[in-house]
C-alpha cells in the first residue's frame, strides 16, 4: 500500500514504506537513544566513507544490518525528508491526513517532525497500516495516527 502526498506543493509524491528497510535512514525504535546515536553515527561513517571509494553513492543498509534484526525489530522514519521534497508553497500551513477512520488536520510543522512506523516486531504493518504516524510530541510512541492513505498539504 503507498501513500500519496498531494495539494499545495510543488511535487506531488508516492511513498511506497514497504521499501524503507534498505533506506539508511531509517532509525531503530527498540535502542534507548544513546545505543540508537552511536550505532547512526556508526552507519553514517561507514556509509561515507564507502561512497567516497565507489562512486555513485549506494545504499549500504543490508552490509552493516544483520539480517535478524532486520527480521526482529522495530523500525520509523522521519518525515522530514519526505516532505520537504514535495517543495510544499509558502503559504501551506497545514495538512490533511486521510485515514480508513475519517480525516484528521494537523499543522505542516507537526507533519514535518513526525515519524511513521513502518516495521514492527520485523514485520510490515498491515493491520491499520502501512504506517503510523506519530508526532514528535509523542515521545514513547504511544499515540499513533493509524490507516494514513493520503496526505494533502494546503
Amino acid at each position: 500500500m503507498v501513500i500519496t502526498i498531494t495539494g499545495n506543493i510543488q511535487y506531488p509524491i508516492t511513498l511506497d514504506p514497504s521499501v524503507w528497510i534498505f533506506d539508511d535512514r531509517k532509525v531503530h525504535l527498540n535502542c534507548d537513544d544513546k545505543t540508537q546515536n552511536k550505532y547512526h553515527q556508526k552507519q553514517q561513517k561507514d556509509i561515507k566513507q564507502y561512497q567516497q571509494i565507489n562512486k555513485p553513492p549506494v545504499q549500504k543498509s543490508l552490509q552493516y544490518t544483520k539480517q535478524s534484526e532486520l527480521l526482529s525489530y522495530s523500525y520509523y522514519m522521519p518525515l522530514k525528508d519526505f516532505i520537504l521534497r514535495t517543495e510544499p508553497s509558502h503559504v501551506a500551513t497545514s495538512a490533511i491526513l486521510a485515514t480508513k477512520s475519517g480525516k484528521q488536520t494537523i499543522t505542516l510543522t507537526e507533519l514535518l517532525n513526525s515519524n511513521a512506523l513502518f516495521s514492527k516486531n520485523g514485520k510490515q504493518i498491515i493491520k491499520d497500516g502501512p504506517i503510523y504516524l506519530f508526532k514528535e510530541s509523542d515521545i514513547h510512541f504511544e499515540f499513533p495516527i493509524k490507516g494514513i492513505s493520503s496526505i494533502y498539504i494546503y
